[in-house]
């Protein structure tokens, strides 16, 4: 091979030529990709505690702003916030907190701070990089929100249930009717919105049907064996006559019916503390008559008692505890019970007031009733109906701090059978946190306990305690 043929051409280039320009080129590619890094190194030197070029949080570059500045921008954009629902002709606006919305500054500044520092992003830094405030949303305190507000709009669907017919002296299915729920689709756009772009932000009160979660279906089981029960025979004999025997509507009101929404299944059970209150309240009447507590009222001021009402002893059912759990016993095995009872003496107990000389509010839990002082003089007494096993009413000295003509009032959970939604309760004297007077339209069964804790009154008595008693005035409730 001649020397000519050992210079290898390639075009018009020879091979070394060729490798010599590729090296070059090599050369500053690396060069080019030094001056990046040590750009992107410089960059995030700089900025170390920064929020890089061209962030924005909300409306606003934040872009070179340190932690404490960025901080105080949050918070100014949070102030911002807010929605207005609108349905029809009404509007209400809500700040975050009445929807269960939690910014949380911390994690917003942190989230600004770190934004855009992957290798790719800072290779572009031309870019925007738009960032919203952090939030978190409670939806059930949303949808709370709009049932108190917008009532008619949003209803809760009813589910089917099992209620105890007088007339038919057994428990029957009650059908279930849809509700209209709180659409959460528009609320939770106007939410990434609204962090985006911290403005007040309208939306109009939207609802999608909602299907009852228990069914009829799922009811006749249990309905076939709660029924069972109601035709056991529970006698009550007192030196060998029969004092008492206990009806099917007896039994049924000692039978606590919970519905478990999430899984959909409903079940039955039966509570030693109600069936302690129904040998109170049922059997031992029919036996012995109870103790009446004598009453003194002092006067604060001067220390002098006035006695208001005096004692007298009573007689009363002995062992009731064990009475008590011997009777749920036998339900729980679904079997008759026939009891010879034994009575005791039941000694009154003085109960010490202090109304002083100004208007105050006696309710005595034993007697279950409420009764308008005026000093030593009693205005006027209602029979109502106080807290039942387990929402009893709290008893102790307290003062009416809140009154409303009108309200909703919700609570409980659907998971435990205790959920309740009532509209339109009137004349609500509240005396101890969520605890007040009301009128019940929903039951007439006066003197019997029946509520989650409050007071419970026929409307007019509790009109006359609205008007009687103004913010201030001392409510006394006693065993």
């Amino acid at each position: 091979m001649s020397d000519d043929q050992n210079n290898i051409k390639h075009g018009d280039v020879s091979y070394d030529e060729r490798v010599k320009k590729q090296t070059i080129g090599l050369a500053i590619v690396g060069a080019v990709l030094v001056l990046i890094m040590a750009s992107v190194c410089g960059t995030l030197w700089y900025f170390k505690d920064r929020a890089l070029p061209n962030t924005m949080l909300g409306s606003v570059n934040v872009g070179g702003k340190t932690r404490q500045e960025i901080t105080k921008i949050a918070e100014e954009q949070i102030a911002k916030v807010s929605l207005i629902f609108e349905q029809g002709e009404k509007r209400v606006e809500a700040k975050p907190q009445d929807l269960g919305v939690h910014y949380d500054v911390s994690q917003t500044v942190e989230d600004a701070i770190n934004s855009g520092r992957t290798f790719a992003e800072l290779s572009k830094p031309w870019e925007n990089r738009e960032l919203g405030l952090y939030y978190t949303s409670d939806f059930g305190a949303a949808i709370n929100f709009a049932k108190q507000n917008f009532p008619e709009t949003v209803t809760d669907a009813k589910d089917a249930e099992l209620i105890y017919n007088a007339e038919e002296r057994k428990f029957t299915i009650k059908d279930g009717v849809p509700g209209q729920g709180f659409d959460l689709t528009e609320y939770s756009n106007s939410l990434q919105q609204v962090a985006k772009t911290p403005e007040p932000v309208a939306l109009t009160v939207s609802t999608t049907v909602v299907e009852p979660a228990i069914k009829p279906d799922g009811l006749q089981g249990v309905q076939d064996e709660i029924n069972k029960r109601l035709s056991l025979s529970l006698k009550f004999l007192y030196q060998g006559r029969l004092m008492y025997f206990a009806e099917p509507q007896d039994i049924a009101e000692i039978t606590t019916i919970t519905q478990d929404v999430d899984n959909k299944t409903v079940k039955f059970s039966y509570d030693a503390a109600k069936i302690e209150q129904f040998l109170r309240q049922k059997v031992s009447p029919s036996v012995a008559s109870p103790p009446l507590d004598a009453k003194v009222l002092r006067n604060p001021e001067t220390g002098t008692e006035t006695v208001i009402q005096a004692g007298r002893e009573g007689k009363q059912l002995a062992n009731l505890e064990a009475l008590a759990g011997e009777i749920l016993g036998a339900l729980e095995s679904n079997q008759s019970v026939e009891k010879e009872v034994a009575v005791v003496t039941a000694p009154f107990k003085t109960v010490t007031l202090s109304g002083g000389g100004q208007n105050w509010v006696e309710v005595d839990l034993s007697e279950q009733r409420t009764t308008l002082w005026s000093g030593d003089t009693q205005v006027a007494s209602f029979i109502i109906s106080s807290g039942v096993a387990p929402f009893y009413t709290p008893t102790g000295e307290y003062a009416i701090w809140y009154k409303t003509p009108n309200q909703v009032m919700t609570g409980g959970s659907r998971a435990s059978g205790d959920y309740y939604y009532l509209p339109n309760v009137t004349w609500v004297s509240y005396f101890y946190k969520d605890y007040g007077f009301h009128t019940a339209y929903w039951h007439n069964n006066f003197g019997t306990p029946m509520s989650h804790g409050c007071i419970n009154m026929r409307e007019a008595d509790a009109k006359a305690l609205y008007d009687f008693a103004p913010i201030g005035t001392k409510v006394i409730v006693h065993n």
